[in-house]
């Protein structure tokens, strides 16, 4: 065999390419229409206001649930690693933050290139784009045997993720109104579902890649991929914990298979894997530990790690789903190990789901881990179901094939054309804003606080500024263990300092008001209030699932938060520099705000203010008497 570098290793390379051209080129085209989003928004300007990344309120996907995410990049890009609380300046003695690899990555990336830590993102995210598309060929590829039909489960793919992902399931789909938006490619408010923030993303390409070295372990009974296979199990652990826990559920019983197979090689060299990717992934998993043994039951709610269950309540979501996957299993059943293997797979994100308690929300193993944990049994038993075929019937089910790849491709181009265009304006902020925010990058700190009761500012703070916030996104306070008292008495203190009314305050926290995802129809100017109105969400995110235990406290929190307004210096229990005033501070009714806090104007143009926090000695300081 010729090495890489001399004339035969090049013809080896460009035979290949050759080859598997079409493949490739499609593979590539997928790639970039996945990402355009993200370029897009990076190279274009608004229709009006200066463009952001990051949208906390008024769209789903990427906007959304990405916010939430960009406190640990820039964290990173500050130089604070390992990654711990990204919210909470008083907590940073924290264990670092589980499955913060990929944030650490774009961040030390953005840092070590000197730029945006955006751009650094949209890099990263194209290379696993493209990643994803290239193993999922070669995956497709191997799973079909035919290069054609490879490059037709690519485009069909791409297409019935989304729409799996929108309609929810299968049942779903005979209504008209969640038929219609997917038949006219009206997107609900996001990107891709593979686009969506980091995971996914970036573990997607990871998925296919453990696949393809399992089968390169395992048949070729070679070391060096099960090394392979090894490290790329263990990279899982660190990044997104509904695909690992799934597929070790998975391995280990594929393993238990293979012991009844008595094919004990087999079961050796799949225990020398897992050995050798929770010895690489001995940090993460130590804390993880860690955190499930010291972290109190509370702190531990609020992301839905509660007491350990069964959720009748997904048994017909599940149960439609398995029966899916049967007229595949049959058509691939009785074969290889890989078949058997592929079973597993579909089922076990199937059987987490129903669980409780394992890890916060559950439901993503439905809609992020599944459809790409059922692919290969679906790939796979089309292949076996076409093998048997010939003839008229085959030729009938391969042009039922290429009719299916066309528009899934064709649906899929034009689902993220017309997110990208209905999207474009969400992702701005107005000019008075976008100066304050430049203003916070280029003179605050990296140890200094900025109190705001607004849920979209202070996500928009921890992303955008180097600056901790007073309010945190409870959720990502797990790590540090900031009980439930910590978090609602830092709410209800920058409440009181604004000058909120108790109505206002307290309403805020009401758990009918759910997760705050408008849906199409919200007009524009309605989703600022929209969002902000679920502070219980941006507080103890899961909790909101419990609305009678959040019902009960509620009476003690108005008691509190009237105890706090007549209190002198309200903000000074927790470190405290800055104060924000801008378009969101101002949507909630207000009285007289707490007395004691002295501030100066540090910033300020048309309707936006940044205040900083003074002495009452200081000359050119005055009581703060909410936003003007």
């Amino acid at each position: 065999m010729h090495p890489v570098g001399a004339p035969g290793g090049h013809v080896r390379i460009a035979g290949v390419l050759r080859r598997h051209a079409p493949g490739l080129a499609i593979a590539l085209l997928l790639a970039a229409t996945l990402v355009a989003p993200r370029w897009w928004l990076l190279w274009s300007d608004p229709p009006e206001g200066v463009r952001t990344q990051v949208n906390p309120g008024g769209t789903y996907g990427i906007g959304h649930d990405e916010s939430y995410y960009v406190p640990g990049i820039r964290s990173a890009f500050e130089g604070r690693l390992p990654v711990t609380d990204p919210y909470l300046v008083d907590h940073q003695d924290a264990p670092p933050e589980t499955t913060a690899l990929w944030q650490e990555v774009v961040g030390v990336l953005a840092h070590a290139t000197g730029g945006d830590i955006f751009y650094a993102l949209a890099i990263l995210a194209t290379l696993a784009a493209l990643a994803t598309f290239i193993l999922f060929y070669v995956l497709a590829l191997q799973l079909t045997g035919s290069k054609p039909a490879a490059i037709a489960v690519m485009l069909i793919t791409v297409a019935y993720v989304q729409v799996f992902y929108q309609a929810g399931g299968y049942l779903p789909l005979r209504h008209w109104t969640v038929l219609q938006p997917i038949l006219t490619v009206r997107p609900q408010g996001e990107f891709h579902v593979w686009y969506r923030f980091l995971a996914p993303a970036m573990t997607v390409p990871l998925f296919f890649a453990t696949m393809l070295a399992f089968r390169r372990a395992f048949d070729d009974r070679s070391d060096r991929w099960s090394a392979a296979a090894a490290a790329l199990v263990a990279l899982l652990v660190y990044t997104y914990a509904f695909f690992w826990t799934a597929m070790a559920a998975a391995f280990a019983i594929w393993g238990l298979w293979l012991l009844y197979e008595r094919e004990y090689a087999g079961a050796k060299r799949l225990a020398a894997i897992g050995a050798g990717a929770a010895s690489l992934a001995s940090p993460e998993l130590a804390i993880l530990i860690w955190n499930a043994v010291s972290v109190p039951f509370e702190v531990k709610a609020r992301s839905g790690l509660g007491h350990l269950g069964i959720d009748p309540g997904t048994f017909v979501t599940i149960g439609q789903r398995v029966i899916v996957g049967v007229p595949f299993a049959c058509a691939a059943w009785p074969a290889s190990k890989w078949v058997r293997l592929s079973v597993i797979l579909y089922l076990v994100p199937l059987g987490l789901a129903a669980t409780t308690g394992l890890v916060p929300q559950p439901d993503h193993y439905l809609y992020q881990a599944w459809p790409v944990f059922s692919l290969p049994l679906f790939i796979g038993g089309t292949a076996a179901f076409m093998a048997r075929l010939s003839g008229q019937k085959l030729r009938l089910a391969s042009g039922t094939l290429a009719v299916l790849a066309v528009v899934g491709g064709l649906h899929f181009a034009a689902f993220q054309l017309r997110a990208m265009r209905r999207l474009d304006s969400s992702y701005a902020l107005r000019s008075d804003e976008a100066a304050a925010f430049r203003w916070m990058r280029a003179n605050l700190r990296h140890d200094e606080t900025v109190v705001t009761p607004s849920r979209s500012t202070n996500l928009l703070l921890a992303s955008l500024t180097p600056a901790y916030v007073y309010v945190p996104y409870g959720s990502s306070a797990v790590g540090s263990k900031a009980p439930d008292d910590e978090i609602i008495d830092r709410y209800l203190r920058a409440s009181a300092a604004f000058g909120y009314t108790t109505g206002a305050a307290i309403s805020r926290l009401d758990p009918a008001n759910g997760i705050p995802i408008p849906g199409t129809g919200l007009p524009r100017d309605e989703i600022p209030a929209y969002v902000e109105r679920s502070m219980i969400d941006y507080l103890f995110n899961e909790l909101v699932d419990r609305p009678a235990t959040v019902n009960q406290r509620i009476p003690g929190w108005r008691a509190q938060y009237e105890a706090l307004k007549p209190q002198e210096g309200v903000l000074g229990r927790y470190r405290a520099e800055y104060l924000y005033c801008g378009p969101r501070e101002r949507l909630w009714s207000v009285d007289t705000p707490a007395p004691g806090t002295s501030v100066r104007v540090a910033f300020r143009q048309d309707d936006v203010t940044v205040y900083r926090l003074s002495d009452a000695s200081d000359s050119d300081a005055a009581p703060f008497r909410g936003c003007p």
